[in-house]
């Protein structure tokens, strides 16, 4: 059995809709590489291709390495698939929901039942790393007003921009991270490393 198989075995994954559930072909999988513009790493179009739009029968967690908001512990709700349901479908997350508020060198690859995401790496320095995307921002919570009023003062002009385009905006002048990550945490080097330390919770 390969690493995933024993994880996830381990783990009791089941499809997160059955009648959905479905091997892609090399094909689609493919298609998706195209639409991204970027070579999944190995072992994770293998796990693509076998466990997309799976999820867990209990709660699932994962360690944060990071200082996070949410704390030192993230969790599973599923594993994003080549569907063509968009709730669970991983082209309609990469290509259209998230882009512009995740970091451009990642695509999302699972959720939380809150909403986060898990991202992987796919191009740039970050290929094949994990990280945890806080979709509250809440490093920046009730800094809002601060981060406009910076901004304001820097002779931005914000009136096209969404939150999310203002708090880019705002890392793009002030952050001390690269922008795209103020709001994202490292999980793991690898996809191995972050199926590795998938774990019940306690």
């Amino acid at each position: 059995m390969s690493q995933a198989e024993l994880v996830m075995t381990r783990l009791g994954a089941r499809p997160a809709a059955p009648a959905l559930r479905r091997t892609p072909s090399d094909d689609e999988i493919d298609a998706f590489e195209r639409a991204i513009e970027a070579p999944l790493p190995g072992g994770y179009r293998q796990f693509l291709a076998g466990y997309g739009g799976y999820c867990f029968r209990t709660r699932v967690v994962f360690p944060i390495a990071e200082a996070c908001p949410w704390g030192q512990l993230g969790d599973i709700d599923v594993f994003l698939a080549v569907t063509g349901d968009p709730a669970f479908d991983i082209t309609e997350a990469a290509t259209r929901t998230y882009v512009g508020r995740v970091p451009d060198e990642t695509i999302p690859i699972a959720r939380d039942p809150g909403g986060n995401l898990v991202l992987l790496g796919v191009e740039g320095m970050v290929v094949g790393q994990v990280f945890f995307w806080d979709h509250e921002y809440r490093a920046l919570a009730g800094r809002m007003d601060q981060l406009v009023d910076d901004l304001r003062a820097a002779g931005a002009d914000l009136r096209r921009l969404d939150s999310a385009g203002i708090i880019h905006a705002w890392e793009r002048r002030f952050g001390d991270r690269p922008v795209g990550y103020g709001n994202t945490y490292r999980v793991a080097a690898s996809f191995d490393d972050f199926l590795a330390s998938l774990r019940f919770a306690s």
